[in-house]
Formats: structure tokens, C-alpha cells, sequence
């Protein structure tokens, strides 16, 4: 059969993916979608549950939105959600406040309001004073990288900070304690699903500046917070709209093997053998994704290198279903901390469907837990769950899912791709640097919100924009 003919070629049916379909579209250029898997929505995963109360979506990727995420609240306004963070009834919930959060810090259980970014009443004087002190260095060192979001390899300091993991910036310090260090560690294990000794501390303030602050990223309450809206019926519904608006041209089931490029285009051929011609592609996904294709011209050395040290997060993400929200009122489902498997829960209940908690394990937790059964991932995230809270009744849930990224065949991990030391100096210019006809998207080229579903849709656009520039 002949090659079927575009504009543009995109790899990758995720938010980003889509996002630069919908933009080439709207200035009237021609687009195919070409996705691996049976679903649209990348690292977006849902499952749906039938319970008494009727269906219900949970999100087993990402999930969450805030308010200054301005990219991904335009889209979903145009796609005609309701987003009004001040309304209970619109499509999008905050993050439970009410009743205390448990902190497992310093290898101590603490309570405080959900509503403190910190259990700061639990701390002596010398703690107070050494985690503002950590806090200050920190955002002295974010502020400089404010400036150099679309270049951090070119910020003052930047080789030295990429030199460093952020376990070598926490021994850096002779000051810092044991309960600043235990804090860094557990954020970064809860933001990133790494070790803090695998990521560069040089990606760490580049990310945090991309996200405008670190409270802001590590936030979860407040209008401001990374986490601080959930979607009422899934992110899915969010990807499901804008599949239906760009209709046949998202093609799934359409794994991608090899591009080739030419002098007029570039012909594109999946793993059935199937051959489409457009003249650019843009491959949005994951950079260490991206090397599951095969590139005729091979991809420029640093591509190469790019993609090889840009590993993705291990994370289990888990939900468990009960009858009612019998935590309620004391506590508001959020814990955080490192001494049990679960880096944090957070309360998902949607009315009218039963109580929900949904878990994380990350990093070498989810690397110890990942090869074991279903029943023995719902035993120790259950038992975890007793410890945390202190209630024999999360031990019994009426329903338990999970979703572990790491043994997922087109998405190898998640949320994010991160670099590791000396990755971001040496490779990262190749990020978003059009190869020839090829552009790259994903949320992990952005400039703002990297790693998020807002990066996702603002990377879709900036590769959409690229590829027009160039000619089309």
C-alpha cells in the first residue's frame, strides 16, 4: 500500500503528543498520530471500577494541577471543562485539608495540620533555624536558575552544581542536620521517585525553577500547590476530550520502529510495516523513550548520550477503596515520610463513590517491592497504611489497585525522566534541539513545569511552533 501523507508525523499520544496535533491543526496544517498503545494519554493512565455507586475513575499516572499551571488550565477551559478552584461542584477538587497529617521525619511520627507545609510546631528552635537556613540556600540558588529555565546549562555555577548529586549538596554543609537532610531526601523522593544521590543537583534547582519555587513544588495545599486540585472524573477525561476533537487522525496501536530522513520529509514505519510520509516529525515522548526508535541518520551523539542518562522515576502508585473515610475527622489521609514503604498518601474521595487513599512507593522501595504479587504489593502498602495511621481497618480494603511504572513496556518508569550528575551540562542542549526534520516534545522538554502535565501541554506547543517556524 502506499504511504499515507501529512504535514506533520506525531509519535506519542500523550498530553504533549496531542497538544502540538491540535495546534497544527488549528493553523490548518494536516496531522497523524501515531501511538503504541490501545489508549491514549502517555504517562495519563486511568482504570475504571464499577462499585455500588457506579463507575469510577481512578488515575494511576499523573493526576494533579494547581492554579499558576496556566498551560494545562487554558487547555482544559478550551475543551470545555469547568475549572473554578473556588467552586465545590466544578470539575476539578482540592486536595483534602481537614484533620491532621501524619510526618515521619527524622525517624519520628509527628501530627500536624494538613494546612502547614511542615509539622513546624514539632521542631526545636535549632531545627527551626537549620531547615530556614537549608531553605534559604536553596531558593537563592532556584532564584539564579529563574533566569536560565530554557538554559541551565549555562547558569553561573552550573558545572559545579552538575557535578554534585543532591545527596553530595546535603554533605556539603557541616551545618545541616539530620532532620534537613531526612527533609531534602524525602522531597525528592516523593517529587522525582529517585534517590537523592541519582539526580543532579543542578536538575533539582532547574526543576524547582521551572515549577517558580520549591514550596511550590512540594506543596500539596493551597491554590498555588503542585498537588493541590485533583480532576473530578480523571485526567483521562481531560485526554479523552482532546482525542475526540482531533478524531481519526490519533491512530492507536500504531508502535513506532523507525524514522527516516530525506531531502523533502521524512517517512516513518511501524512495527506492523506500515509507512507514512510527512515532511517533520515530532517524537513526543520521553527522551529515553525516543531511543526505542531507530533514526536513519542515526541521532547526533549527544541525543544518544541524552537519552541514556535521562532514567525515569520508579514509582508504584497505588489506590485503596473503602466503605467510608473512617479516618475522618482526625486525620486527612496525607502522610509523608521515609520510615515506612509509602513516601506519601493522600486522600482522593469523590462523592458519592467510596473513600479512597491513594500511595506512593518510590526509588529503592518500589525496586523491592516491584517483583512481588498482587496480593503481596496489597499486603505491605495495607500494612503500611496501619502503621501510618494507626488503624487496623486499612488493612482490609474493599478494593485495591496499582499501577507500577516501571514494568511498563512503553513508558519505562515515571513521572518524570531525570538526569543524573554531569547529564544537564554535557547533553542538555540537545533536549529540545530540532534534529534536521525531527522535533521532540514530552513533558520532560519544557520550560515551565517540567515533568507536569502543564509541561507536557506547553512542550506540545513550543514542538508545534518549531516545526511551523521551519517550514511547513
Amino acid at each position: 500500500m502506499p504511504a499515507e501523507q501529512c504535514d506533520v508525523i506525531v509519535i506519542g499520544a500523550g498530553l504533549s503528543g496531542m497538544c502540538a496535533a491540535r495546534k497544527l491543526t488549528q493553523q490548518g496544517r494536516s496531522v497523524i498520530v501515531l501511538e503504541a498503545q490501545s489508549r491514549t494519554g502517555g504517562r495519563a493512565r486511568h482504570e475504571v471500577v464499577a462499585l455500588d455507586s457506579g463507575e469510577h475513575t481512578f488515575d494511576l499516572g499523573a493526576a494533579y494541577l494547581g492554579t499558576n499551571q496556566l498551560a494545562l488550565i487554558q487547555l482544559c477551559r478550551e475543551l470545555g471543562l469547568r475549572i473554578d478552584f473556588d467552586d465545590p461542584t466544578s470539575d476539578v477538587i482540592p486536595v483534602r485539608a481537614e484533620g491532621s497529617a501524619v510526618y515521619y521525619l527524622n525517624g519520628e511520627r509527628t501530627l500536624a495540620s494538613t494546612e502547614a507545609a511542615l509539622p513546624w510546631s514539632a521542631f526545636n528552635p535549632l531545627s527551626l533555624f537549620g531547615i530556614w537556613r537549608m531553605q534559604f540556600r536553596l531558593e537563592r540558588f532556584i532564584q539564579v536558575m529563574r533566569n536560565h529555565v530554557h538554559d541551565p546549562w549555562n547558569a553561573p555555577n552550573a558545572e559545579r552544581w552538575d557535578d554534585w548529586s543532591v545527596e553530595d549538596f546535603l554533605k556539603s554543609d557541616v551545618f545541616f542536620t539530620r532532620l534537613d537532610e531526612d527533609m531534602l531526601r524525602v522531597g525528592v523522593r516523593a517529587v522525582w521517585s529517585v534517590e537523592p544521590a541519582e539526580m543532579s543537583f543542578l536538575y533539582f534547582l532547574w526543576y524547582a525553577a521551572t515549577a517558580g519555587s520549591l514550596d511550590t513544588l512540594l506543596d500539596n495545599q493551597g491554590k498555588d500547590a503542585a498537588q493541590g486540585f485533583f480532576f473530578r472524573y480523571g485526567v483521562h477525561d481531560v485526554c479523552q476530550r482532546l482525542a475526540a476533537q482531533l478524531g481519526p487522525v490519533v491512530r492507536l496501536d500504531h508502535p513506532v520502529m523507525r524514522i527516516a530522513q530525506h531531502d523533502t520529509g521524512v517517512t516513518v514505519t511501524t512495527r506492523a510495516g506500515a509507512e507514512f510520509q510527512a515532511r517533520r516529525a515530532i517524537v513526543a515522548t520521553s527522551p529515553a523513550v525516543s531511543s526505542r526508535i531507530d533514526y536513519d541518520p542515526p541521532l547526533p551523539p549527544d541525543r544518544i548520550h541524552l537519552a541514556q542518562r535521562s532514567p525515569l522515576g520508579r514509582t508504584i502508585k497505588c489506590y485503596a477503596v473503602y466503605d467510608e473515610p473512617f479516618w475522618y475527622p482526625r486525620y486527612s489521609g496525607l502522610s509523608i515520610g521515609n520510615t515506612t514503604p509509602l513516601i506519601w498518601t493522600m486522600d482522593c474521595t469523590v462523592p458519592p463513590h467510596p473513600a479512597s487513599l491513594m500511595a506512593f512507593v518510590v526509588g529503592d522501595h518500589a525496586d523491592a517491592l516491584g517483583g512481588q504479587s498482587d496480593a503481596e504489593v496489597q499486603r505491605a502498602v495495607c500494612a503500611a497504611l496501619v502503621d501510618t495511621f494507626q488503624d487496623e481497618r486499612f488493612r482490609t480494603p474493599r478494593h485495591f489497585l496499582y499501577k507500577n511504572w516501571s514494568a511498563d513496556p512503553w513508558s519505562w518508569g515515571g513521572p518524570t525522566g531525570v538526569a543524573p550528575p554531569g547529564a544537564l551540562t554535557a547533553f542538555g542542549r540537545a533536549l529540545r534541539r530540532p534534529f534536521n526534520r525531527i522535533h521532540w516534545a514530552g513533558a520532560e522538554a519544557a520550560t515551565a513545569w517540567v515533568g507536569y502535565l502543564d509541561g507536557a501541554v506547553s512542550a506540545g506547543y513550543a514542538a508545534a511552533d518549531q516545526a511551523l517556524t521551519a517550514g511547513l
